[in-house]
């Protein structure tokens, strides 16, 4: 199996633009026994170079927040503007070819936001959660304990009405994954280390299963 990767557009120490793609990544998705392709920010036109080559899926992935547009109040926040016109890109190429796409983090929140939805900074939630430190969700009627590496997120009042949360911090009203024909998103990262290694585990088996199939939904 192959996929399409996106990365975090950046600037060198000399101001050149670059692509950064996390170690966690290549790591993760090759204990997985998947194939991933970095795709740069900066192809002129990302849908056309992609629209004949042979890939089975597409990973949005985490790091940095989105236009402010997308959110329900503004913010000041570094922006990558290429990795949007590219990541949106990319997900039209996938939708036309039917082919599915998995969102991480920052790629959940762009997901929610072309399909309509909204994104806000969750820095007043009922019961905080903190950076690094696990929290419980319930996931398909069970509670699982997910990493935290995020400070936007997305509350269900604002969740696309196209896309279905699967797992919920109930507490705070905050949807931590979301799913549609042909799409998958999570907040937590799959990649990262979880002090509840069986997360970390069920997660893999989602993606797996995701990849096969293309639908979770059924």
């Amino acid at each position: 199996m192959k996929l399409l990767i996106t990365q975090r557009e950046s600037v060198d120490a000399y101001g050149s633009a670059i692509d950064t793609l996390e170690a966690a990544y290549v790591s993760y998705f090759e204990e997985l026994g998947i194939q991933i392709t970095p795709v740069s920010n900066f192809l002129s036109d990302p849908e056309k170079t992609f629209s004949g080559e042979s890939f089975d899926g597409l990973v949005l992935t985490g790091g940095g927040s989105l236009p402010p547009i997308y959110y329900r109040a503004p913010h000041a926040d570094k922006l990558q503007p290429n990795r949007d016109r590219t990541e949106k890109a990319l997900t039209v190429l996938c939708q036309k070819q039917g082919k599915p796409v998995l969102g991480i983090c920052r790629g959940m929140q762009y997901l929610n936001a072309l399909y309509g939805g909204k994104i806000s900074c969750l820095n007043t939630l009922k019961t905080p959660r903190p950076v690094r430190i696990d929290h419980p969700v319930e996931m398909f009627g069970r509670e699982w304990l997910v990493n935290q590496y995020h400070n936007d997120g997305i509350y269900l009042s604002d969740l696309a009405s196209d896309l279905m949360p699967i797992a919920v911090d109930k507490e705070n009203g905050v949807v931590e994954a979301f799913a549609a024909r042909g799409i998958l998103a999570f907040q937590w990262h799959p990649e990262r280390a979880f002090f509840d290694p069986e997360t970390k585990k069920k997660t893999s088996i989602l993606i797996r299963e995701f990849f096969k199939t293309g639908d979770i939904t059924k």
